[in-house]
């Protein structure tokens, strides 16, 4: 959960009681940190559920392929996915060279290798490397395409399935609003 926080603010100089923040202004921080502590900000909770099959990816690897590694937020789920993939004995792979010809390029190895559980890209649209992952769909590695709403028509399968980002709405919106 996000939590936001008030900073207590002293005035500066002098010494003694003078720098001390007054009671009632200290309360009503107190109050506003304890509102703002139990505000949704819109993060999904972590699912608490098993998931079954897991077993069966025991031992392989899932690629990560993040638009830009560099990206604080890529940062953070590139570490949190390594740790949830790796207490069902999954390991993690972040793919993350800049050019489409090079990120195509890794794409594509990861879909011929052996030890592929799955490939997840991440603000990176299906077209910006579609060939590379037409041909780890044509070998049956799952695909996760996420931060980005699908085509027109498209709907998630086994094969290929959309997460919309923080802040997208599930389904894209109409031109029109």
């Amino acid at each position: 959960m996000w939590v936001q926080a008030a900073v207590l603010v002293r005035p500066s100089g002098g010494s003694g009681s003078g720098n001390a923040v007054p009671t009632g202004v200290a309360t009503a921080q107190k109050k506003q940190v304890a509102k703002l502590s139990g505000v949704d900000h819109g993060v999904p909770a972590a699912p608490s559920a098993s998931v079954s099959g897991v077993s069966r990816f025991k031992g392989r690897t899932v690629y990560y392929i993040p638009l830009v590694q560099q990206i604080p937020g890529f940062v953070v789920t590139a570490q949190t996915m390594k740790q949830a993939l790796a207490k069902a004995g999954l390991s993690l792979q972040v793919c993350d060279r800049p050019g489409a010809a090079e990120r195509d390029r890794r794409v594509r190895a990861a879909g011929r290798r052996a030890k592929a559980a799955g490939i997840i890209t991440d603000a990176i649209p299906y077209g910006m490397a579609q060939n590379a992952l037409d041909a780890a769909k044509a070998r049956g590695v799952p695909i996760i395409i996420a931060d980005q709403y699908p085509p027109a028509g498209a709907t998630n399968t086994s094969q290929v399935t959309y997460v919309a980002g923080r802040g997208q709405p599930a389904e894209p919106r109409s031109p029109g609003g």
